[in-house]
């Protein structure tokens, strides 16, 4: 059984929703002591495009992910295009998927964090077609992790197919967000309120 000292929060969206993540990230302290893994649901074509984006919106590493690498906390990892990713032990693990209907990257690495049996995590789902993360979010809330939407996101499916299941703790916007995860490295808690 793996047995880390830190969290890790799991972003993922379509590759549209740059914007967002970078929202999110330029709102973080370089220091909460999560592991941040972005897992986006349609890559980018060029594999370092979102790392070098998500760079200039942080002080904290980003990293393109690639077979074995190990989690450390204030870093962001980035899943590339064209792979699934999971978890084991504090290591991850990419192996590559041929597209069959909607891609299902995001609830393979959610279900993979779920089953890792260490510290609760969190799992944020935001602008992107599809439901892609949606499966996994029972999971998350089982192992005791926090669960969070896009608030008014530009492309619905993803955050509504999340809200729908009943299985979404909040409903925030980019600061709402980055503060809700904020307080779970600390405490395990989110905000207050539902939506922000």
């Amino acid at each position: 059984m793996p047995n880390r000292a830190f969290r890790i929060a799991c972003i993922g969206g379509s590759a549209g929703a740059t914007q967002i993540y970078s929202e999110i990230l330029s709102n973080l302290r370089y220091d909460t002591g999560l592991a941040f893994v972005v897992v986006p649901h349609l890559g980018m074509h060029n594999p370092f495009g979102l790392v070098k984006l998500l760079a200039l919106a942080t002080q904290m590493s980003v990293l393109a992910i690639t077979d074995g690498l190990p989690l450390v906390a204030n870093s962001i990892f980035v899943t590339p295009p064209g792979f699934h990713l999971r978890l084991d032990g504090a290591r991850l693990f990419l192996s590559q998927f041929v597209s069959r209907g909607w891609p299902t990257t995001l609830s393979c690495f959610l279900t993979s964090l779920a089953d890792s049996h260490g510290p609760p995590s969190a799992a944020v789902i935001l602008s992107g077609l599809g439901n892609d993360g949606s499966s996994a979010l029972g999971a998350i809330k089982i192992a005791g992790g926090m669960t969070l939407a896009q608030l008014d996101p530009r492309w619905r499916g993803m955050p509504d197919c999340a809200v729908a299941t009943g299985n979404i703790d909040f409903i925030l916007n980019a600061s709402g967000i980055a503060k809700a995860l904020t307080n779970f490295a600390g405490q395990g808690r989110g905000p207050s309120t539902q939506r922000d």
